[in-house]
Order: C-alpha cells, then structure tokens, then sequence
C-alpha cells in the first residue's frame, strides 16, 4: 500500500470567485479560522512520521482551513445560492435550534449575525431538527444535500471512499492478541466520544463562505465542519489518524479505536484512576 496523498487545497479557479474573494476581504470579521488543537505542537510530535508531507498538509489546514475536496462547478453553477428556506413545524424546533445557534455563537462556530439577505459568492442550506430516538430532544441537521445546487453534489464519492471503520471484530482480535500473554489480568473495556467531533476542523474561508446558515431573518457564517458533509467524516478520521499515531508510537497506547467519533479501547482494572470530576475510575 502506497503512502497517503496529502490533502487538496482549494484548486487555482476558486481565486478566479471575485465575488466570493471580494464578500470575505470587504467582511473579514465574519471568517475565522480557528480550532482548539495546539497545531505548532502537534506537527512537532509528528516531525518523524513516515509521510511528512501529508502531515504537513494536514497541518496547513489546521492554520488556514480544510477544503472538503470539492468542485464548486465556477461559471457553471451560480455565484450565489440561496436555499435557507425550511419552515420548521413546531415552536419546540425553532426554541430548540435557537438554544443551538446561541451554543455556536458561543463556542466562535458561528460568525456574529448579518442580513437578512446573504452577500455575493455565498451559498445557504437549509438547517432543520430530527428527533433523538426514544426522547423528546432534536439532532440540528445541515442539510447540505437538500436542493438543486448541493454542497454534497460538489464531492465526487471516489474522492472520499476510503475511510474505514474500526469494530468490534478489530477489538476482539487485540484482546485476543493481549490475553495470549497477560491471560489472569482483568480488564474494563472503555468508550468515549469526542466532543464536538466534526465542529473542531476550521474550514477554509473560500468554504465557509458556502457554509451559510439563516435562521429568522439572521444569517450566520459557519466556520466549521459540519455533521451532514459527505467529506466531514473523512477530515475527522484523517486528523484521528495522526492523533492515534502519536498515541501509539509517542505514548505506548497500543489497541486504541475510532468508530466514527468515539475512541475505544480496553485497559487493565489495576490501571484505572480515579477522576473526581466524573466520581468514577477511568483510564
């Protein structure tokens, strides 16, 4: 198997948007790349990892933004979309995807308030609720498939194919492999889910600029990956698997996990500590 292709800037004919390019030099306040990873450290955790330049690209998006390897479709598809338009049925998704704009806006996902109309070179999709099965809570849904000109029509599959799951067959083969030598060692099998997963990869201003969201009469730039984006799981478990290296060959944490956006693993009961914020035993 043949070393990983570092990541796709966006391509030469994104800088020929005037339009957008124009939207994000006149309203620079309302882009932002950002994300709570200490990328200076990590590409020096990183500096003998067999495929440096991979690495290197992947922290190049972590400065200036990932781009989702899409094809915008420039001079073919309009400059401007704007495709916000979902009623919501009931008081109790607009309260609630309120309370989740408000929760953005705090965390610096969101930009500060425009509007109400988009400016030129950006696209808007609609964002809507599911419920959560067997509660009365939602899921906020960026449908970026929703629509004539899609964000998710902008991604060919074979440029995203590829990212494998790890299961419960790869776990039992691990603790098969450590039992072999450790067989009296009792052991706790562990999960735990990333917070905030998707949203903690900044996306490049010339994405973000498609990454519009309106919500009565206010629009909002997205500065993050979202859930719903056919290449967003592919940038999380890009990132992960740098992450997993360095668990792995920096720190000796061998058998560690990613499904989806919880890692996963076992360790020794004897190993576990106590955590007092969660009042439990951890590893």
């Amino acid at each position: 198997m043949g070393l990983v292709a570092p990541l796709p800037c966006p391509p030469t004919e994104e800088f020929s948007n005037h339009e957008a390019l124009d939207t994000i030099a006149s309203h620079p306040d309302l882009f932002k790349v950002l994300t709570p990873i200490h990328i200076d450290h990590f590409e020096a955790l990183l500096a003998d990892h067999p495929n440096l330049v991979f690495v290197r690209s992947v922290c190049q998006g972590l400065h200036k933004g990932f781009w989702p390897f899409t094809n915008t479709h420039l001079n073919k598809w309009p400059i401007t979309w704007d495709n916000s338009d979902h009623p919501l049925k009931t008081q109790a998704e607009r309260n609630f995807i309120a309370s989740q704009i408000h929760a953005e806006l705090e965390a610096d996902h969101y930009s500060a308030p425009f509007g109400p109309e988009i400016f030129l070179g950006m696209y808007s999709m609609p964002i809507h609720t599911v419920p959560k099965p067997g509660t009365d809570k939602y899921h906020l849904i960026t449908d970026h498939s929703a629509g004539e000109f899609t964000l998710n029509n902008m991604i060919k599959h074979e440029d995203i194919a590829g990212v494998t799951l790890d299961n419960v067959q790869n776990l039992g083969n691990a603790l098969q492999l450590f039992c072999c030598s450790n067989s009296q060692e009792e052991l706790v099998i562990w999960k735990v889910d990333v917070s905030e997963a998707y949203r903690l990869i900044p996306m490049h201003p010339l994405w973000q600029v498609k990454q519009v969201v309106y919500f009565q009469g206010k629009c909002y730039v997205d500065h993050c990956n979202v859930f719903g984006g056919h290449a967003s799981q592919q940038l999380f478990h890009i990132i992960m698997s740098l992450v997993i290296w360095i668990a792995v060959m920096k720190l000796l944490l061998y058998f560690l996990y990613l499904y989806v956006d919880n890692f996963f693993s076992f360790k020794q009961r004897k190993c576990l500590e106590f955590y007092q914020c969660y009042n439990k035993f951890l590893p």
